[in-house]
């Protein structure tokens, strides 16, 4: 019946509708495997836009839950406004995880993967990586958009708004301790970073003018000459007379030369440029309570002849990040790593012992 329905729409059926009844199958499998009830996302999820109708969502769940309900609800997809299924971008397991707990207001989300728990640095670099007990919900969100991939990025906000704490769990070693994410984490002071991530190929291009941070006119018109080639810079201020601008290599698709042409025309004084580099961040609310920690790692860096093009750090933020080349990166990483290492805490199950 449910194959015949499907069947059906293949020829007229929308993209989305199409892409999503892998997952849709998937549940009705699972929910008929544990003898749960079956709720179809497209019953209740709403979207306007890009973004969660919670209100209305939350308005039409009501209508499927009782108090002792289990339910299994397929993940990646709801409706929007006109109740056309809507996809969710890659990562969508993840998101449709926590919006569910923020809709039913959870007291934990269990987000089950194939590792056990997020680790403090890449286990491909670092061999037999510790693994980090506890996270804010602030230091996932920044590992996250610095590549670790263990928990997507967007599937934060939804359980941050409810402080409903993630515990991040291996599916194939259940017996695991795992990472437990809440709004406030108790650590040794001592330790300088929770975690250490990273991504290469970027490149940086630096204007210098004297006195640049008062010339309102000229920054206008660079940035105006950037946002004409509608590459994803991140911005950075270096100081009194110089800025940077960050962008992804593979971003910039041929435009770099006529970009750099661009700017030597913005009356500036230089227009440098570094390529193959790789940011490296040191993320812990440490950094932000006491961000002379930065100038601590920045040290051990030089100690080790790690040649730094960039550094970034705001006062508030709990982040510090190098800019240093591609070569370095797992140098980088390693160093940063050994000299911060502290004993880590359990989990298990989510909630922490002892």
């Amino acid at each position: 019946m449910i194959y015949k329905k499907i069947e059906r729409h293949i020829e007229d059926g929308s993209h989305d509708y199409l892409v999503s009844r892998g997952e849709y199958l998937t549940a009705k499998l699972m929910a008929d495997f544990l003898g749960f009830q079956f709720i179809d996302a497209a019953r209740f999820l709403v979207f306007d836009g890009k973004e969660v109708n919670y209100g209305e969502s939350i308005n039409r769940l009501r209508d499927f839950l009782t108090e002792d309900s289990q339910i299994v609800v397929p993940g990646f997809y709801g409706v929007d406004e006109a109740g056309a299924i809507h996809i969710m971008a890659r990562g969508g397991g993840d998101v449709s995880g926590a919006i569910m707990a923020n809709l039913v207001d959870a007291d934990l989300y269990e987000n089950w993967t194939d590792v056990s728990g997020i680790k403090m640095a890449d286990p491909r670099i670092i061999d037999h990586s510790r693994r980090i007990s506890e996270l804010t919900y602030d230091e996932l969100q920044e590992l996250s958009y610095m590549g670790v991939s263990v928990f997507q990025e967007e599937a934060i906000k939804p359980v941050a708004q409810r402080q409903i704490p993630i515990a991040i769990l291996n599916t194939n070693h259940p017996e695991e301790d795992g990472t437990l994410v809440h709004d406030r984490v108790h650590r040794d002071r001592d330790q300088l970073v929770t975690g250490v991530a990273g991504k290469k190929d970027y490149v940086i291009i630096s204007i210098k003018k004297y006195q640049l941070n008062k010339r309102f006119d000229i920054m206008a018109t660079v940035f105006s000459k950037i946002q004409k080639f509608n590459v994803p810079f991140e911005y950075v201020s270096s100081g009194t007379d110089s800025f940077s601008f960050l962008a992804k290599k593979d971003q910039l698709d041929g435009k770099l030369d006529a970009i750099l042409a661009a700017l030597k025309k913005c009356d500036l004084d230089r227009v440098d440029l570094d390529q193959n580099i790789a940011l490296v961040a040191a993320v812990s609310h440490e950094l932000s309570e006491r961000p002379a920690n930065a100038g601590r790692i920045l040290d051990l860096l030089d100690d080790s002849q790690i040649k730094v093009h960039l550094v970034i750090q705001e006062g508030s933020d709990i982040k510090v990040v190098f800019g240093v080349a591609n070569e370095d990166y797992e140098k980088t990483i390693k160093k940063i790593y050994r000299d911060v290492n502290l004993p880590a805490k359990k989990v298990a199950n989510g909630y922490l012992n002892g």
